[in-house]
């Protein structure tokens, strides 16, 4: 009997191990499948450190890393030539934010941090007082007053109740007092006077005036024919305090949820969020997806659509399919559609329909014993990379939605938040002693992963005694201690080169802890490089390991004698690619 396995592919929990294919693996961690050969997956590249313990997002902005002790969502803002580049957020437990280029601290631990604005600009709750006088002849019109307020940065709220209507002659000035004064702590700059013409409660209102945010009066004596522009941003009130889920959409839509109720920004403007916009759904909203200008709304239950190239003339649909979503932040909008974690699978969300995109890899038992509803998860290099924290501890996955041989990869790597960057670059946060590393996925190709395959259990008619064994393995091109040391010394005179360039030097020329007290900029370089793990091949028979040894190249070699088995498991380790892996009772059979 001769057992070969000349291609490889990945996991299939659901299939028992003795009906998987010849080329499934009951085990596939940290290997690459796409050559059809066993290849090890390259290791990150550490990034920087974080001193902050329980990260749980994480969030690159100009070129500092900013974590957070809650899960949230950023959004850039849609702002055309953006100085200040605004960055949106919502998070978990507290309201939706705003923070810009000029925001940047460094916290106490010793982390850059960001000081957040609270979105929204809030509307006066109380209406000014008017009194007329002077003026000449019969009363000319009626009117009343409103004001707005502006922040800092130009941003205009609703407008406050209106005034009571008052009578007004020619030449008349009406005093304006017990103008609103704002709520401390929102950034209020300034606040705008509008009136009506008529005093009808339908009528627009036009802008008289703009006073600073500590003025409570003021004398309005301006001709109707020089009132400014009307009032463009009646009901810009602010998002829910609780609303989650910010994602942007075309047009300059941002979107998010609360509830059961789904929120819209006005066009340009995500610090208005009006209520005429917002729309319900029958079940809970558990997160948002994004396919084009169509809104993607995950609840507990149906899957809706949304169409709101224009949230004035949002329309939303659902599917029939019962498709919960149980992680928020498992949701990834892909070309593959909106992607996310149900009760039995990945789901995958197009115009067509929805698709349980696991359905050959995992039962609902299989799927549940991850933990599906503690899984974050990203989009990267057409994969879904996830990871989730099950009880015994946290780990990884990958899952390709359309390759047949790298199906499902596992990945023993706990990391616990993640930023996609627009240059496609997947950066976790991993736990490492008191703080956390940032790391860049994949990208250490000096490094590669210590990989691990093993087959499916391949059961004998008879028990028999297998006698020799083959594994075709080339030395790949994996930098020696040698070479990196060569590549080392050259990053240290760059690094050297640098120093001098701009050697710095103040106490407080940077952000505290940005780099280790006489500690070395080297630090993360040293560990960039570690040697390649040799390939070992083990061989099982009835589930008790029979041989195991090195393997240089593919000469055949012995196995052990003295006992005979049923079912047989084969397994490879290391640093090095596998391209095929050979079994026979005899070496004549092997050739």
């Amino acid at each position: 009997m001769r057992i070969s396995i000349n291609s490889f592919m990945g996991k299939a929990p659901r299939i028992a191990p003795q009906k998987l294919r010849a080329e499934q693996g009951q085990v596939a961690t940290n290997v690459d499948l796409y050559a059809g050969e066993l290849r090890p997956m390259a290791r990150p590249a550490t990034l920087g450190k974080l001193v902050a313990g329980n990260v749980k997002a994480l969030y690159l902005y100009q070129d500092r890393w900013l974590s957070f002790t809650e899960k949230a969502d950023f959004v850039q803002g849609p702002i055309h030539e953006d100085s200040l580049n605004r960055v949106y957020c919502s998070f978990e437990h507290r309201e939706p934010a705003m923070f810009k280029n000029d925001d940047m601290s460094v916290d106490s631990a010793g982390d850059d941090a960001v000081s957040l604005r609270a979105l929204g600009v809030p509307a006066p709750d109380s209406a000014l007082s008017v009194g007329v006088s002077g003026g000449t002849g019969d009363v000319k019109e009626s009117r009343t007053y409103a004001v707005t307020y502006v922040t800092d940065l130009g941003e205009e709220g609703d407008i406050s109740p209106a005034s009571a209507i008052v009578d007004v002659k020619s030449e008349s000035t009406v005093s304006l007092t017990g103008i609103p004064v704002p709520p401390a702590g929102r950034f209020i700059a300034k606040k705008r006077i509008y009136r009506s013409n008529t005093g009808s409660a339908d009528t627009k209102f036009q802008f008289v005036a703009e006073i600073d945010a500590a003025v409570e009066t003021y004398s309005d004596s301006m001709a109707s024919g020089d009132l400014g522009e009307t009032l463009s941003t009646e009901g810009f009130v602010a998002p829910p305090s609780d609303m989650r889920g910010l994602i942007a959409l075309p047009s300059g839509i941002m979107a998010g949820f609360t509830g059961k109720t789904i929120c819209f920004s006005e066009p340009w403007h995500p610090y208005a969020w009006p209520k005429k916009y917002q729309l319900t759904t029958n079940y809970d909203i558990v997160g948002l997806g994004r396919i084009g200008s169509v809104l993607v709304v995950l609840t507990s239950a149906l899957v809706y659509l949304v169409q709101c190239a224009d949230p004035a003339t949002a329309s939303m649909d659902s599917f029939d399919d019962i498709a919960p979503c149980v992680s928020k932040e498992g949701i990834v909008s892909s070309r593959w559609g909106v992607i996310y974690p149900s009760t039995q699978g990945l789901v995958s969300v197009t115009m067509a329909g929805v698709n349980l995109i696991t359905r050959d890899l995992f039962t609902r038992r299989e799927w549940e014993a991850l933990k599906p509803e503690t899984i974050h998860g990203y989009i990267h290099a057409d994969k879904y990379i996830g990871f989730h924290h099950p009880d015994s501890g946290g780990k990884g996955f990958i899952v390709d939605p359309v390759e047949p041989t790298a199906r499902l990869v596992d990945i023993p790597l706990n990391a616990v938040a993640g930023y996609v960057r627009p240059e496609d670059d997947l950066c976790l946060a991993v736990p490492e002693g008191d703080g956390h590393k940032v790391l860049s996925w994949a990208q250490n190709t000096l490094s590669p992963h210590v990989m691990q395959w093993r087959s499916k259990d391949f059961r004998s008619p008879h028990p028999l005694n297998f006698s020799t064994a083959k594994v075709m393995c080339d030395p790949p091109d994996i930098v020696t201690d040698e070479e990196w040391a060569a590549v080392r010394d050259e990053l240290i005179k760059k690094d050297g080169d640098d120093i001098k360039a701009n050697p710095g030097g103040c106490l407080n020329d940077g952000p505290l802890n940005r780099y280790a007290m006489n500690g070395s900029r080297l630090d993360i370089l040293a560990a960039t490089y570690s040697p390649p793990a040799p390939v070992v091949f083990r061989l099982y028979g009835d589930g008790t390991e029979r041989h195991a040894c090195e393997v240089v190249d593919g000469t055949p070699f012995r196995l052990p004698g003295g006992y005979s088995a049923q079912s047989w498991e084969l397994e490879v380790t290391g640093s090095r690619p596998v391209k095929e892996i050979h079994l026979a009772t005899s070496v004549s059979e092997l050739n």
